[in-house]
């Protein structure tokens, strides 16, 4: 889902998502985890918006705009974890991203030195600013 508003200039501009909308995306893979009976989980939701602009004869050459949203998924079973991620968040998405995730530690051998994942705890929130060029 993409928030648009439109700016003074009549050119759309991108806003980040509500925090409501990504608890509820985080709540949905929780949900969607413990029903599947994965006992600990773990999600990462990380949300992009990036944007170019390139001058040339003294003018606007290039200007473009991508907004990104990935959800990566780790689960631990059985001192196995693995972790898969998509960028799509209806529930078919997360749920095949969950059960990806699931596979991939039945896969993986068993790691005796592997801690439990922590407890419940606050959603830690990270804006980082950039405006360094990129060539």
């Amino acid at each position: 889902m993409i928030a648009i508003r439109k700016a003074k200039t009549g050119v759309p501009k991108q806003q980040l998502m509500a925090e409501r909308e990504l608890r509820s995306i985080v709540d949905t893979v929780l949900r969607l985890a413990k029903s599947i009976g994965v006992a600990e989980t773990e999600v990462h939701v990380d949300e992009t918006i990036s944007a170019l602009t390139r001058f040339a004869n003294n003018g606007i050459h290039q200007n473009v705009a991508e907004h990104t949203l990935n959800v990566s998924v780790r689960t631990q079973v059985e001192q196995r974890t693995a972790r898969a991620t998509t960028n799509r968040t209806d529930e078919d998405s997360l749920r095949a991203a969950i059960e990806a995730s699931l596979s991939l530690a039945h896969s993986q051998p068993k790691n005796p030195n592997l801690l439990a994942m922590p407890g419940s705890s606050a959603i830690v929130e990270s804006i980082v600013l950039s405006s360094r060029p990129r060539c």
